[in-house]
């Protein structure tokens, strides 16, 4: 499972206005698994690219450490970039910034099989 889990993922967490301006927390995801694709939705010319995160339970690493606590929202205010970025003003305009739009959590089978899987568009 290790060499499918080779790739790095920042989480920016919307944590309200501070002076007009929206402030976000930085979390480091490392060995997650995504999914890019990209698109146009039928009969529309609005892109319709998705990111597909997987975080694992045992293996994947959040902020530094291992088995962390995701703190996540589905409502469009989080937002997910591929690759390691630090603090920035306005993360969606990092390249692959994509917002969090589900989340789901897989916790059957053995528990090193449990994950996140967050969607994002």
């Amino acid at each position: 499972m290790s060499l499918i889990l080779n790739k790095k993922a920042t989480l920016y967490t919307y944590l309200g206005e501070v002076n007009r301006e929206a402030a976000y927390s930085v979390t480091a995801l490392e060995n997650v698994y995504y999914q890019e694709k990209s698109g146009v939705s039928a009969g529309a010319s609005a892109p319709a690219d998705t990111l597909t995160v997987y975080v694992f339970d045992r293996r994947s690493k959040v902020g530094g450490t291992v088995g962390g606590s995701l703190a996540l929202h589905d409502d469009g205010t989080d937002i997910i970039v591929p690759g390691t970025y630090g603090a920035v003003s306005k993360p969606i305009t990092l390249p692959g910034a994509r917002k969090i739009m589900s989340i789901s959590r897989y916790k059957a089978g053995t528990p090193r099989m449990w994950h996140w899987k967050v969607v994002a568009k």
